[in-house]
């Protein structure tokens, strides 16, 4: 995940990588229906509509900018996160066969091949 969080942004330092991927997976990985974030903080952290006008409205100072830049990351980190997720999930069910389905079998019923075998 890391790889490729640092292969869509390649001027990102590789600590900078690793952290963009932990919080990705931590903001969109699932563990009962919550998140690692929901868990940890009682709800998941996002910015509103009113948090995002009123820091369009502030003067872009470089640590400003550095902000904007890492939130943007963050969510191009979530993007990469969902769609590896969503590549392994259909490599597994591209990888599983069809299963017959369940037989039932009753008390002192002998199946087929138990004939055979005891005749």
């Amino acid at each position: 995940m890391a790889s490729k969080v640092h292969l869509s942004n390649p001027s990102l330092e590789p600590e900078t990588s690793l952290a963009l991927a932990t919080h990705a997976m931590n903001a969109t990985e699932r563990v009962s229906g919550y998140t690692p974030l929901q868990w940890a903080c009682g709800q998941q952290f996002s910015f509103s509509d009113e948090d995002q006008s009123a820091m369009s409205r502030l003067m872009p100072t470089a640590r400003d900018r550095d902000f904007t830049q890492l939130m943007a990351n963050r969510s191009s980190a979530e993007d990469i996160a969902r769609k590896v997720r969503a590549q392994s999930a259909l490599g597994k069910l591209r990888n599983s066969k069809a299963r017959q389905p369940l037989q039932v079998f009753y008390p002192m019923e002998i199946g087929e091949g138990m004939e055979k075998i005891c005749s």
